[in-house]
């Protein structure tokens, strides 16, 4: 079923009411535009199927109420960049969210399971990939490229219920839906133009006392990307923007003769990054952000060994991911933390619920020192073929 119209869609709106669980996915272009461009929502029931058509209707707002209801829960696969474009294009948000992917990585799958493996291995289907790179754009889509699409989230639902039992039978549930609560926060979906100048400032070297020409080009690239609708690498990429701000560039002409611009630049922007770059010089913006630099600490290097060892043995044992128990971000926030007490560490973001519960006892905290004290710590671990428990690692730190 393809849906063109607006009285279709209201009938498929009204299909949907009332069900526990709806399966979601989209078709989407993101290499040519800021935002990208939505082409397809793919909804599935346990009976139904079907395809929202966003270029025959234009108004996708009757399908808010389904996305912010609390008592239907939708199942996506890998669900973060699906939700970030219906976010947008609803201007709502999407609650109570399932992400069959995270499921699958507290069921032993690994972190980044696709979707196409999990149905050959769960559900014993072998969906056709033929169509993994179609233009979704063009139009009459073929029922070969629809059928493709529906598999999407056909089969979501059956692959939904396996995952909830078999979650619910080993206790890890609500582990896995604490960790699927970022996908319903804004803040998952913002991203700051700080962010963005501190990822463009650590991925190369930068000359000292050039960052506020670098933060007000940053700025303007910003700018320029969301009213062209562009993205932003294609206005200007990262290493582009850095060698821009050493050079510092005095008029038009002298930015020409740095090496490497790319075709249309400098008849598109030239004249605007050299404003951009003069103002910098001649007024220093004071809000440049600042880098975040990390206090040498002796003792970080042995606690992220010892961390990663431990977690690793649990992590064995319970049949998941290292990198699903413990983050590689939330292992860099204990390791460049000293604490103390159980309170201290459930402070650190990442460290509350389940994960706490699992890593927050005593054999945990071993690595972890008063700052000043010499530090000592060993990870004991049960090996197969050994009934005794023996030393994994045992490392040391000076004061």
């Amino acid at each position: 079923m393809v849906v063109e119209t607006p009285e279709a869609l209201e009938g498929l709106v009204d299909s949907l009411a009332g069900h526990d669980v709806v399966a979601v996915d989209t078709e989407f272009h993101g290499e040519k535009r800021y935002w990208p461009e939505l082409y397809l929502v793919q909804l599935s029931t346990v009976d139904s199927t079907a395809a929202v058509d966003p270029l025959a209707v234009r108004d996708l707002s009757p399908l808010t109420p389904l996305f912010t209801d609390q008592s239907t829960t939708k199942a996506f696969h890998s669900a973060k960049n699906d939700i970030a474009i219906l976010r947008r294009a609803l201007d709502a948000e999407v609650v109570n969210v399932f992400d069959t992917q995270i499921a699958a990585s507290f069921l032993g799958y690994g972190e980044q399971c696709g979707l196409t493996y999990l149905l050959r291995e769960v559900c014993k289907i072998r969906p056709q990939k033929r169509f993994s790179m179609s233009d979704w754009s063009r139009r009459p889509l073929s029922r070969e490229q629809l059928e493709y699409a529906l598999d999407d989230v056909r089969y979501l639902i059956p692959l939904y219920e396996d995952f909830s039992r078999r979650l619910e039978e080993k206790g890890r549930l609500q582990w896995c839906l604490s960790e699927t609560e970022f996908l319903s926060s804004a803040d998952t979906y913002e991203t700051s133009v700080e962010t963005i100048y501190q990822k463009t400032r650590s991925s190369g070297r930068l000359r000292k006392g050039c960052e506020g020409v670098l933060w007000e080009l940053v700025r303007w690239r910003e700018s320029t990307a969301r009213s062209l609708d562009r993205p932003r690498q294609r206005v200007a990429s990262d290493d582009l923007l850095r060698r821009i701000a050493a050079m510092s560039p005095t008029s038009v002409e002298s930015l020409g003769a740095l090496r490497g611009l790319p075709g249309g630049l400098m008849e598109a922007h030239g004249k605007k990054i050299v404003e951009t770059v003069s103002h910098a010089r001649e007024a220093p913006p004071a809000d440049v952000p600042h880098e975040t630099r990390r206090r040498s600490d002796p003792g970080a290097s042995a606690r992220r060994d010892v961390l990663r060892i431990y977690a690793k043995s649990v992590a064995s044992s319970l049949g998941i991911a290292r990198t699903v128990l413990l983050p590689g971000e939330t292992l860099n926030r204990l390791c460049s933390t000293l604490f103390t007490s159980r309170d201290q560490l459930e402070e650190i973001p990442g460290m509350r619920g389940w994960r706490m519960d699992l890593m927050g006892r005593d054999g945990a905290r071993s690595p972890f020192r008063e700052k000043g004290a010499r530090g000592r710590a060993s990870v004991w671990e049960v090996r197969p073929g050994r009934p005794e428990p023996m030393v994994a690692a045992t490392v040391r730190w000076p004061s």
